[in-house]
């Protein structure tokens, strides 16, 4: 067989599909999934729901009762203090400028913001701002089912 022949056959094959990495969707349910399962005592939190696709009249009904564009996902009160904590996934996902703009409003007034990219990097931060046991620590989800 000829090198072109090679090179001709090597061409026709298919790819391996690439690995896709989750998206912000199924990374914030994840760690809603942690906080409901790891949250110390006293950590009050929720999802923020401004993403997703909306039509005119809902986007206006939304924005006449409060909804701001570029708050981050997820909203923590911890030893009475705001925490928020925006995700992205771990490759290609960038905060807009509307994101950083509420990110520094927050900040002025005294709230704590932090950026996640992917679950670990989620993790150690709720972990870092104590909203979560730390991984070997205390009693495992096992014991408290008994």
């Amino acid at each position: 067989m000829s090198g072109t022949a090679i090179i001709e056959i090597a061409a026709r094959r298919k790819k391996a599909p690439a690995i896709q990495q989750p998206s912000e969707e199924a990374l914030q349910r994840t760690v809603i999934a942690m906080l409901r399962w790891a949250a110390k005592p006293g950590v009050y939190f929720y999802a923020v729901p401004n993403g997703g696709q909306r039509n005119s009249i809902v986007a206006a009904k939304m924005k006449a009762t409060g909804t701001v564009a570029g708050v981050p996902d997820i909203a923590l009160v911890i030893d009475g203090c705001a925490h928020f904590l925006e995700l992205k996934r771990e490759r290609g996902g960038r905060l807009s400028d509307v994101q950083k703009a509420q990110h520094e409003r927050i900040v002025a007034a005294g709230g704590i913001v932090a950026t996640a990219r992917g679950l670990d990097e989620a993790l150690a931060i709720l972990e870092d701002w104590g909203a979560i046991r730390k991984a070997g620590s205390g009693r495992d989800h096992q014991e408290e089912a008994s």
